[in-house]
């Protein structure tokens, strides 16, 4: 047994509020106390001398209390406007999900609860999102969470990119699913190697425009830094978290691009430029924010996560902090027992509500793709019968074509043969003729003489003396 008979010594704790599901853990290894240690007694001391580990859990709240004053104060100064983040929860009027009322998805791009598909891992596809408002400041930090990812292991792209231009729409075009033509930035996150040039290409590369540049004069001034943010689906350890982080700090027409390959909190510094002076100073105040992606003959899936935008860099920089410290109870040793027994009997109770949702959903979910299947055997099926038949017609008018075909080629055959052998025999008689007439003129010519001597036979004949 792995704890004393009902009713002896301890009394049993009830269990949290949680039904058949969750229950009290079995005490393994339980020892009767000593006899004269009683409960309260017992009670009393534990109250008294703290476990070592009420002083790691002071020093664990004050680590979560801190955390939550960072985030407190980062929030402040989140640019909500052109911010999203996951779940999304909303949805259109025609029942598919959205982002937020701030932002507009394009393309092939869809929007699930957990992150926005820019484009599947298939071929030529182009999906985009465009925020509705301007940045309306001269500077701010925005950082994308993303994730690149496929089956391909060699093969693979074309890309991702991060826009921070003054299209107010957003417009297709040919650079990463993007107009060439814009006023501002784009950071380009570009998996796929082009053999031709070699040279200019940058995993992760800054391109700037003032609106008069094409795509070959902003690749030939392209900076930027290698990066390998691009995941394989078949590796054992893929992981539907992983993802990766792109940072963009602006100030005026000063420009700086971080990346962090894998969201660790080692950020790179890719390029720290100066725009051009033909960019006006306050160019940000009437910018878009957008991300777009494309595939061509190569693909990839190209999920946006996240986008977090900050009024100014302080602000980011402690957002990131508060993120990587997130925690979902804050320890605290002076909260009452009762309370914190309350939270976790709430948020144990909202769990349970989400799975019973997603056991729902997934039930939902099943009974619907079962129903397809069948649907689409039967089909099959239907098709089947349908293709036997119709091969039996194909079968059928092919032998009456055969039949019919074959009764036309002998008629002309027949036909042809009959004119051949008439006009053969026509021309047989032709040559009989003349060589009879041939002949016939030979035995006139004869006549007379043969006359003639048979005549003077006769008449020797007898004109001989008898003896």
């Amino acid at each position: 047994p792995l704890g004393p008979p009902r009713g002896c010594c301890l009394p049993r704790p009830p269990a949290i509020g949680l039904g058949p599901v969750i229950g009290v853990a079995p005490r393994v290894g339980w020892k009767k106390p000593s006899a004269h240690v009683t409960p309260r007694r017992r009670q009393r001391r534990l109250l008294r001398k703290p476990s070592r580990s009420s002083s790691a859990m002071r020093g664990a709240a004050a680590a979560v209390a801190a955390a939550a004053l960072l985030a407190t104060a980062a929030r402040a100064n989140l640019v909500e406007q052109i911010s999203f983040a996951p779940p999304f929860q909303e949805f259109e009027s025609d029942g598919s999900r959205k982002i937020s009322d701030h932002f507009r998805v394009h393309g092939h791009a869809s929007v699930n609860e957990n992150f926005v598909r820019l484009t599947t891992d298939r071929q030529s596809k182009k999906g985009a999102l465009w925020s509705r408002t301007s940045v309306g400041r001269t500077s701010f930090s925005t950082m994308l969470r993303f994730r690149i990812s496929g089956s391909g292991k060699k093969f693979f792209g074309d890309g991702i990119a991060l826009w921070i231009t003054q299209q107010s729409r957003y417009i297709t075009g040919d650079l990463h699913a993007n107009n060439p033509r814009f006023v501002g930035i784009g950071v380009i996150v570009d998996t796929f190697e082009n053999t031709e040039n070699l040279d200019k290409h940058k995993d992760v590369g800054l391109v700037i425009n003032d609106g008069t540049r094409n795509v070959e004069e902003m690749l030939d001034g392209i900076v930027g830094c290698d990066a390998d943010v691009r995941f394989w689906e078949k590796r054992q350890d893929f992981d539907v978290h992983s993802g990766a982080l792109v940072k963009v700090e602006i100030t005026g027409r000063d420009v700086k691009v971080l990346v962090d390959e894998r969201e660790d909190g080692r950020w790179q510094e890719c390029a720290s430029v100066t725009l051009p002076e033909s960019i006006p100073e306050d160019w940000l105040l009437m910018s878009h924010v957008g991300v777009t992606a494309s595939t061509g003959q190569l693909a990839d899936n190209h999920d946006v996560l996240e986008l977090q935008s900050y009024s100014d860099m302080a602000a980011a920089r402690l957002a990131e902090e508060a993120s990587r410290d997130k925690q979902h109870f804050e320890i605290n040793e002076d909260t009452p027992l009762d309370e914190r027994l309350i939270k976790i009997e709430g948020a144990l109770n909202s769990l349970l509500a989400r799975l019973e949702k997603y056991e729902h959903e997934v039930e939902h979910q099943l009974v619907g793709v079962d129903d397809h299947i069948h649907n689409m055997l039967s089909k099959i099926e239907n098709r089947e019968d349908n293709a036997e038949i119709r091969i039996e017609d194909i079968e059928n008018r092919l032998s009456m074509v055969l039949q019919e075909d074959t009764d036309k080629r002998i008629s002309r055959l027949e036909t042809q043969m009959g004119a051949t052998v008439k006009r053969m025999l026509k021309e047989k008689h032709a040559e009989y003729e003349s060589r009879f007439e041939s002949m016939q003129d030979l035995a006139d010519d004869w006549f007379y003489p043969l006359l003639f001597m048979v005549l003077l036979f006769m008449g020797g004949g007898f004109g001989t003396p008898s003896l």
